[in-house]
Parts: C-alpha cells; sequence; structure tokens
C-alpha cells in the first residue's frame, strides 16, 4: 500500500477520498487549515499537519517522504479574501514543490472537464497549474469531472420556490458525477498508465432535461425559463469586469453552461436517486454513519435501505 498525502481533505470532494484511500489500505497524511472539519471525517491510523500551503520547506519539515501527492485544493466559496490564482494555481504550485523535493513518485490533480478550453478565472488558474505540472518531471495524473451531484443540489435549494433558468438553446449536455464514484474513480487511476482523464457519472442531461428533473424535486412550484444566448453573453461580460470574489463562481457557471460537459460515464450512483434521497432526508450522514451504511449496503444488496449510502454532507466547503 502506498503513503498518500492528501490536501483538501475537509472539502466536499476531499473527504470521499480520503475514506476511499483509508478503505483502500493506504498510509493517509492530511493536510489542511481548518482543523475544526476534521471530526467529520472520523478516519482512524492518519496524521494531520495544519498548513496555510504558504510554504513548500515548512510541507518538507513536517510530513514524512510520501509515495504519492493528491490535490483537490480549490475555491468553491470566495472568502478569507484569496483569489482562484492565490489558491487553484499558487498554493497547488507549492504542494507540486513539496512533491518532487520530498521524492514522490506521483502526484494527483482534481480539475474540471476542459478547463484549458474556457476564460473565466476559476479555470485560468486551474489551467496555469496543470501546465506547471505536465512540464515537471514528476509522474502525474490529472482528473478532470464534469461536474458533482452537490452542484445541482444547489441549485435545486436556490431556485426552489423561485425561477430555474435554461441557458442558451438548453441542448448542451453534462453527465455528473457523486463524490463517491469519482474517489473511487481516483483511486483506480493511480494505477493505471493513462495520465490525464476525463469522467462523469453514469447518466447524461441535456441542460432542458436537467432543468426539468430539478423542477420536479422542487418542494415549491417553480418555474422555469430559457435565458437567451444575448443575455447570457451580457451576463459573462458583466461577470467578468466585476470583482472576483463577487462574480466568480456565476462566470463559471455561465461559460461551463454554454459549453457540452458530457464525457466518459462512471459509476452507479444516480442523480435522480440521489436528489430525491436528499429532499426527503433534512439531517445528513456524518462520514462514520457514510461508511456504516456504505458497507450494510454492501452486505444486503437486496434490502430496500441500500440507497442510503448515496447520502452525503451537503454542506458546502473550500477545499483549503
Amino acid at each position: 500500500m502506498a503513503h498518500i498525502v492528501l490536501a483538501g481533505a475537509t472539502g466536499y470532494l476531499g473527504r470521499y477520498l480520503a475514506q476511499q484511500f483509508y478503505r483502500d489500505g493506504h498510509q493517509l497524511g492530511l493536510l489542511l487549515r481548518d482543523e475544526k472539519k476534521l471530526e467529520r471525517l472520523q478516519i482512524p491510523n492518519h496524521y494531520v499537519v495544519k498548513t496555510d500551503f504558504g510554504n513548500s520547506d515548512h510541507l518538507l519539515h513536517e510530513i514524512p517522504s510520501c509515495n504519492i501527492v493528491v490535490s483537490c485544493l480549490g475555491i468553491t466559496k470566495q472568502q478569507d479574501g484569496l483569489s482562484y490564482d492565490d489558491v487553484d494555481y499558487a498554493m497547488n504550485a507549492r504542494l507540486l514543490d513539496f512533491a518532487k523535493n520530498s521524492q514522490a513518485k506521483q502526484f494527483m490533480y482534481i480539475s474540471v472537464l476542459h478547463a484549458e478550453k474556457m476564460q473565466n478565472r476559476l479555470c485560468q488558474a486551474k489551467t496555469k497549474f496543470t501546465r506547471q505540472l505536465k512540464s515537471s518531471n514528476i509522474d502525474y495524473r490529472i482528473i478532470r469531472p464534469s461536474g458533482f451531484f452537490s452542484d445541482i443540489h444547489n441549485m435545486l435549494q436556490q431556485c426552489d420556490g423561485k425561477c430555474l433558468p435554461i441557458l442558451g438553446n438548453g441542448q448542451n449536455s453534462l453527465n455528473p458525477i457523486h463524490g463517491q464514484d469519482l474517489a473511487q474513480f481516483c483511486a483506480e487511476a493511480l494505477r493505471e498508465k493513462e495520465r490525464e482523464l476525463n469522467i462523469g457519472g453514469p447518466l447524461t442531461y441535456t441542460q432542458k432535461e436537467l432543468a426539468q428533473l430539478i423542477q420536479k424535486h422542487c418542494k415549491k412550484p417553480t418555474r422555469i425559463f430559457q435565458l437567451g444566448e444575448h443575455l447570457q453573453a451580457a451576463a459573462k461580460f458583466i461577470c467578468r469586469l466585476a470583482p472576483e470574489r463577487w462574480t466568480g463562481s456565476a462566470e463559471f457557471i455561465l461559460e461551463a453552461s454554454s459549453t457540452d460537459m458530457a464525457t466518459k460515464s462512471y459509476g452507479d450512483i444516480k442523480l435522480e436517486d440521489f436528489l430525491a434521497h436528499s429532499q426527503s432526508n433534512s439531517n445528513c450522514f456524518s462520514s462514520s454513519e457514510f461508511l456504516a451504511n456504505k458497507y450494510s449496503a454492501n452486505d444486503n444488496s437486496e434490502n430496500d435501505n441500500s440507497k442510503d449510502d448515496h447520502a452525503t454532507n451537503l454542506q458546502e466547503a473550500n477545499d483549503v
């Protein structure tokens, strides 16, 4: 088994990665800024290094030599006055320096599908780092997911009882993936020879179909409306001019929505099951409950309650 150092372990995807690597028997080190978020992981036999990712020499001093570094560092919400360039690029660049200096054999980075083709500030920072990673001498894996179930759930919460926009003609498609399935894919990718992998969930939707699915699971009457291409272009222009902390997320969503985001399918957790479960269960499972339900479902595959392993902590947090 490998010695893996995971950065961003308390973020949405990071929690699933930590659980997956633990189940696979790897020795696990967790890099994080906020130790308060660590309780939800409840993973034994790991060590923690509290860091602001500001100095690769500090990391080298604090962390034993490792085989693999995995990073899902990235901003999901603008806070702390940090920019995409501060986190998605600079912090990952310092983590890469640590990996090279510690003679790690592999660096895995979780990016975004088609990031290199998009011009928003989030994707520009991610692309800037992936170029640096690919030009280094370290063996690398770049994982590019289509989107997360949690993003769809956030959209449901924000639009419930209000208006749900379809951007453009509504025909661009995507196949978002659950964090648990993506973590399993990442664990398998550590052993693959292919260095860059695009991945999505098991089912593909057009934006129109996705809007109808979200509307179906809203608890209050919700109206779907179409935002024409001219209005979408104007919104993108305004977002680009505004400060990143105000419009960074909207800028990314607008551009991603005008891009076909469907790719290779993976996993067996279906978005509709996830939305149905999340809407009928107000309390989210902790990590220990998540693992207990997963193993229970595996041992009792015909049990009607096996869908419980689809639950997740839906509270979004910065991966850093």
